[in-house]
């Protein structure tokens, strides 16, 4: 299990094997770099293995030395031992991103906790007689009772989606934390039992500025190097804006240039010169692509956004300039209703008639302007998830050749829906959707793979308790673009006015030119016809091709959704189990 978590450390790694409870731990040292401040931690009783850092460890620590207690270390995870020793969960008590184990020797349990965010992977198995758990897919698969067992449904929703929403995993035997849970595990509860908590925005917008500064600050503190990703929207130049009135000074501040002038650095240039900064621009070409099999590696699921890519090479890019740590905007977008889907979401449903352009994801891409939020108006007749899916319900059943495949996934659909009903007209029921089932398994795990793959932990302000308390509780109206309070921090910030306005273009990346330059799509997928027609019919696959290569229709993100599923069935062959998977898909 050791050898396939060492990418996301290289810090010092150690093997606990004890009574009921073992290991392995690969750090990635960011607070005390120290040997001596290598996991696990012990207080008590319990044993503490855990990824990821604790933003508010000097207040607590502060209180736990009030009380008595010592700490040998600066490590906030040492802190967080002293929190678990409590036996309370700590996603409504903290402030941080974390997954953890902990083990209580002396009542044989084991609890797995996330953050409320799914900000940090976990993943778990039940066994025969225990649970196996690990930070990736490839660890837990090398525990040898752990099926490696397919399950087809969730690799229909890697295909619509580009990833799996929920707590499912390509794998039968195999599920996620779910975000915010604390999983028990005991002899009283060999299978488990589950309290979950849910943040809610807090509406307490005018407190925004201090919280949102409050958060930069408390995340800024690190013994290592810090740099920034500086993507040209407001999210990540608000970052920048509040970094640099805590006092930090960016020596390492990177942006994405692509050479078909599609990336936003023209922004990003305005926002550094706004705020001092010196901004070094990463060039990214269509030889990108070959990161993709390395990156399916490391994560054992496919993941279908191709910005995962360009990420990377911006992580690689600060690891090389020595920095072990990265800023980000992630989280703005769900919890400020960014999208563009949010407002076509809750828009007057009389409008969908103007945007009957498409259904459940069919449309040709690259639409943009008034035919994209047609199109959006199109989907959401259907159902608010059709508007995340890249392959509509039509092709996808096309695809499985098995109606009783179809049929589950369809019933997985509706669970995602019933667990967490939508509101049709209602911004804020869309937004909720997406931070349970798009956000932890769509951007933060792509973020998570992309900067870990490189040495480097993302971090994200964001997604901090005090920002989440000072976010709106609903969308304007329909008409109005989203985001208007970070607008408003934007101004009050002095970032430059072409950044406050700009139209959200979000971090897209030149699929498709990077598909031509690199042979075509023929070129690319036709290797992996045999493998991809073990489970998948192949006739749509082609028209894709054929239709994208002949420049009839834009086909580039679902070409890619086929191209990761590819290289993960590569990797991982092609047996299924029967039936669907056994993962709840609610909490």
């Amino acid at each position: 299990m050791l050898a396939a978590l060492r990418w996301r450390g290289g810090d010092g790694e150690r093997v606990l094997a004890g009574r009921g409870f073992g290991c392995a731990i690969a750090r990635l040292a960011l607070q005390d770099p120290r040997p001596a401040a290598l996991p696990p931690f012990r207080r008590g009783s319990w044993t503490l293995v855990a990824n990821g850092e604790l933003w508010d460890h000097a207040r607590e620590r502060a209180r736990f030395e009030r009380a008595g207690l010592s700490f040998a270390t600066q490590s906030d995870q040492e802190v967080l031992a002293a929190l678990v020793a409590e036996d309370l969960p700590l996603a409504p008590r903290t402030c941080g991103m974390y997954a953890l184990a902990a083990h209580d020797a002396d009542r044989h349990r084991l609890i797995l906790e996330r953050d409320p965010w799914g900000q940090k992977p976990l993943f778990f198995s039940r066994l025969s007689d225990g649970v196996a758990f690990a930070s990736t897919l490839p660890a837990l698969l090398a525990h040898p009772e752990v099926s490696r067992e397919l399950d087809l449904v969730s690799l229909a929703d890697a295909l619509s989606y580009g990833y799996v929403p929920g707590l499912a995993t390509p794998f039968w035997a195999i599920e996620r934390v779910p975000p915010g849970a604390r999983l028990v595990f005991d002899a009283a509860n060999p299978a488990g039992v589950s309290a979950r908590f849910e943040a809610e925005p807090g509406g307490a917008m005018e407190q925004l500025a201090e919280s949102f500064a409050s958060a930069v600050r408390s995340q800024l503190v690190a013994d290592r190097e810090r740099a920034l990703f500086l993507s040209g929207g407001i999210d990540s130049a608000l970052v920048a804006a509040a970094a640099r009135d805590a006092g930090e000074r960016w020596r390492c501040a990177l942006t994405a240039s692509f050479e078909d002038g599609s990336d936003e650095r023209e922004l990003a240039h305005a926002t550094a010169r706004a705020l001092g900064l010196e901004l070094q621009e990463v060039a990214i070409d269509e030889s990108v692509l070959e990161e993709l099999p390395r990156l399916t590696t490391l994560a054992g699921e496919p993941l279908g956004d191709a910005s995962l890519l360009s990420l990377h090479l911006l992580a690689r890019a600060a690891r090389e300039r020595g920095a072990a740590i990265a800023f980000g905007g992630d989280g703005a977008d769900e919890w400020f209703f960014g999208y563009d889907r949010y407002r076509a979401w809750s828009a007057p449903l009389a409008l969908g008639v103007a945007g009957d352009l498409a259904h459940e994801g069919d449309a040709p891409e690259g639409a943009r302007g008034l035919a994209r939020f047609a199109r959006l108006l199109a989907q959401r007749r259907a159902s608010y998830p059709g508007l995340l899916r890249k392959v509509g319900g039509r092709t996808l059943r096309a695809l499985l050749r098995d109606d009783a495949v179809y049929a589950a996934w369809c019933e997985r659909q509706r669970a995602l829906e019933a667990e967490l009903p939508l509101v049709r007209g209602s911004a804020a029921s869309a937004a909720r959707f997406d931070r349970r089932f798009y956000l932890p398994n769509g951007p933060l795990a792509k973020g998570d793979l992309a900067c870990h793959a490189a040495g480097v932990e993302l971090r994200a302000p964001f997604l901090d308790r005090r920002v989440i308390a000072a976010a709106p509780l609903e969308a304007g109206p329909w008409w109005r673009r989203g985001k208007r309070e970070l607008r408003s921090l934007a101004r009050a910030l002095g970032l430059p006015a072409s950044v406050a306005r700009a139209k959200k273009r979000g971090f897209r990346t030149p699929l498709a030119t990077w598909i031509r330059r690199s042979g075509g799509a023929a070129a690319l997928l036709a290797p992996h016809r045999s493998t991809l027609e073990c489970l998948f019919a192949w006739s749509p696959i082609a028209r894709w091709i054929d239709e994208h290569d002949r420049g009839r229709r834009d086909h580039a993100t679902r070409l890619y959704h086929t191209l990761a599923c590819a290289h993960f069935l590569t990797l991982h062959g092609t047996e299924t189990a029967p039936g669907t998977s056994p993962a709840q898909w609610g909490a």
